[in-house]
């Protein structure tokens, strides 16, 4: 009968509707996706963001007893990259504009540190360098503010020290802590809050390193080529916190990682009296992003 048939018609019309829309009910992404992706994303790149500062065109600055005493002090600004689609993605569902950095596609993670090495004793040929930064809120990635906290120390011993113009080889251990975030004003996605909260996207890092360096002087011109290469592994936590109390949010939603860490570095030192300038490019070679940084100290 006709009627039947009109009513097989709109069955199966209902039918092929639904596995239309299938794919696009599943095409819908969670906020806790986004978080986990952004997580993964950045955490490879902690741990170079976190090794700066002490990668010295001068690998072993030498004894501190006796004259004149060895030692080191200085600043040193770097930044390490990573890809911004993950980040931005998650800052858009949290009401947050995030801009690229000045590499296409790249994201920055910029930090500064104070830094000094000082030399060793007993005629054993070690040093220890330490490193402490603290970038408090600072207008970058638009309109967002970003602050950071870094801290860490290494241990190198010379294993080489060439008589006269030979290279400076060293092999150490060391230690990085880095703390950071981006916050403004934004809201939770998926929830009951109807006002505007602060919203932060947050990153923490613990790295440890076995670390190998080198230096060759440039004849007599005061330059110095260097660089090294360093093997460790850290772990991470990433996500997201909103409220005004970090300690106390009134929702978070963080990841903790796990990762390897392998990294090189390749650079020119300058040297003008008791003045050394240093300018190094770094390559992560897990995530194979790169890094940059400069550094300025009085050394003896």
């Amino acid at each position: 009968m006709a009627w039947k048939r009109l009513l097989r018609k709109k069955i199966i019309g209902i039918i092929c509707n639904l596995f239309f829309l299938v794919p696009l009910f599943s095409q819908t992404v969670s906020f806790d996706s986004l978080v986990r992706e952004f997580a993964d994303a950045i955490n490879p790149a902690l741990p170079l963001a976190a090794n700066m500062g002490l990668n010295w065109s001068t690998p072993y600055v030498g004894q501190i007893i006796g004259y004149p005493m060895h030692f080191g002090l200085g600043v040193f600004v770097g930044s390490a990259f990573m890809g911004n689609s993950e980040l931005s993605a998650l800052g858009e569902a949290m009401g947050l504009t995030i801009e690229e950095s000045m590499i296409k596609g790249k994201q920055w993670l910029p930090n500064y540190a104070v830094v000094a090495r000082i030399g060793g004793v007993a005629d054993i040929p070690f040093d220890v360098g330490i490193k402490v930064g603290f970038l408090p809120d600072t207008a970058l990635w638009g309109s967002l503010n970003y602050n950071s906290t870094l801290f860490g120390f290494d241990v190198h011993y010379a294993v080489h020290i060439p008589p006269r113009n030979g290279p400076v080889i060293t092999v150490g251990l060391g230690y990085d802590r880095l703390m950071s975030e981006i916050n403004g004003m934004g809201r939770i996605p998926d929830s009951d809050f109807e006002t505007d909260e602060l919203a932060r996207i947050v990153w923490e890092s613990h790295t440890i390193t076995a670390q190998m360096a080198f230096s060759q002087p440039v004849l007599s011109t005061g330059l110095s080529l260097f660089g090294g290469v360093a093997l460790g592994a850290g772990i991470n936590r990433a996500g997201v916190k909103f409220g005004s109390d970090m300690n106390d949010p009134v929702y978070e939603n963080m990841k903790g990682m796990f990762t390897l860490f392998f990294s090189g570095s390749a650079g020119i030192g300058y040297e003008i009296g008791v003045f050394r300038i240093d300018a190094s490019f770094r390559w992560n070679f897990i995530n194979f992003e790169p890094g940059l940084g400069i550094g300025f100290r009085y050394q003896r």
